[in-house]
């Protein structure tokens, strides 16, 4: 009898993906490193983000190789296995009746940046219980080290830097995560939930946040991660929530271009918007409220001129 992972429990199945994800990890960071060792030479086997002698060009070639094993490879090579079809799985085609949608899609993500903003700001005050000490010391070392390698990408204020930083700061992130928890984790529990989209967004986000393993800015990101899972439930293509997705990292790294450039006088990280918080949360959820309904709406149109 011919052994055909379709057959296996979906739990499984899960299990299969996490070990593609490790498995896919080990081998493209190792292949990397023997890739690095002629480039860079022995500083690339004592690779650190305070090893102050790795240089900029290292670090961006790490971020981008460790993106592609942990959730790229996995994801193709597990579509592939499950569904042959990668495209069609991964409902990656864009038409011209998707443009709309796109659009609204994008602003919504742009309207609710202030209510993050906020939500992050009272995340990151928050402290655990006793019993959690150790462990709230590691997650703020851990968002230190986030912040650290945003500032060795972003002391590059040239215009070349620009561009590799969107490369690799925005578009290789945006593209292998999207693939990755909506493309194949969210599909695959809303098969698991029998066609029901709800769990299976609200699960897909929770884990999603939980990957990046960033406490301090759990909430905010747990949000995020449902309104991508809701841009693609209801956009019908994985191009809408990159989209989002991207513009939103790409924003980040605009910011801090123009501010290390001079052009702008607000510290990106340290941006702390004027006035009541409270007028900016109801602008904010008041403005993402009636641009996600254009996208719902313009959404179901292009869905039924498809038919």
């Amino acid at each position: 009898m011919r052994f055909n992972i379709k057959d296996l429990h979906p739990a499984f199945q899960l299990i299969f993906l996490v070990v593609l994800a490790l498995a896919g990890s080990l081998s493209v960071i190792a292949v990397s490193m023997i890739i690095a060792v002629p480039i860079w030479g022995k500083v690339a086997l004592e690779y650190s983000l305070e090893n102050p002698e790795v240089p900029l060009s290292l670090h961006r070639y790490m971020q981008t190789v460790s993106q592609i094993g942990l959730f790229l490879v996995p994801s193709l090579l597990f579509v592939k296995i499950l569904y042959s079809d990668i495209t069609k799985h991964l409902k990656l085609p864009f038409s011209i009746h998707s443009w709309k949608p796109a659009f609204w899609a994008v602003l919504s993500f742009v309207c609710i940046i202030p209510f993050l903003d906020c939500l992050t700001e009272w995340n990151q005050t928050l402290h655990f219980p006793e019993l959690l000490q150790e462990k709230e010391q590691l997650w703020r070392e851990k968002e230190e080290m986030v912040n650290q390698l945003m500032t060795i990408f972003t002391n590059d204020a040239s215009i070349s830097g620009l561009f590799a930083n969107l490369f690799v700061v925005a578009l290789i992130p945006t593209l292998c995560e999207e693939i990755f928890f909506r493309g194949v984790l969210q599909q695959f529990f809303k098969n698991v939930f029998h066609g029901k989209a709800h769990p299976a967004i609200l699960i897909t986000a929770i884990i999603f946040t939980l990957f990046h393993n960033q406490m301090f800015s759990f909430l905010p990101r747990l949000v995020l991660g449902l309104l991508l899972g809701y841009l693609f439930e209801y956009g019908k293509t994985l191009v809408i929530p990159f989209f989002a997705h991207f513009v939103n990292n790409a924003l980040i790294v605009i910011l801090y271009f123009l501010y290390k450039n001079g052009n702008i006088a607000f510290d990106p990280e340290k941006l702390v918007l004027p006035g009541n918080p409270v007028f900016w949360i109801v602008l904010s959820i008041f403005l993402f409220t009636v641009t996600f309904y254009m996208f719902i709406r313009t959404s179901k149109s292009r869905n039924q001129q498809r038919k």
